[in-house]
């Protein structure tokens, strides 16, 4: 690859992790709980909308997620607003504690 075809991109990343669940020994609850996890995850997935200029990206294994933000391809670096793409994050996701 040569480096005209190298670029590099800003995201927002962000690593969920359900803390305490090493300790859990019933399956059945942990299996509930990490159902319950994943579900919301991916119901939060299917309320993007296509008309934004951000794209939003959920990967969920175990007990973690990674979720990723960033810009969709085609826009123009004057839309490219790294602040409104981290407090929109933190205004559309419930599961961050509002204070």
């Amino acid at each position: 690859m040569d480096d005209e075809n190298k670029c590099f991109s800003k995201y927002l990343v962000i690593f969920v992790d359900i803390l305490g669940s090493q300790r859990r020994t019933d399956f059945s609850e942990l299996y509930h709980i990490n159902k319950i996890f994943h579900r919301e995850f991916e119901t939060n997935q299917k309320n993007d909308l296509d008309h934004t200029v951000y794209f939003r990206k959920i990967y969920t294994f175990s007990d973690c997620a990674y979720i990723i933000y960033g810009f969709k391809e085609g826009i123009e670096d004057e839309r490219k607003k790294l602040g409104e793409l981290f407090s929109l994050n933190y205004s559309r996701n419930s599961f961050f504690p509002k204070n």
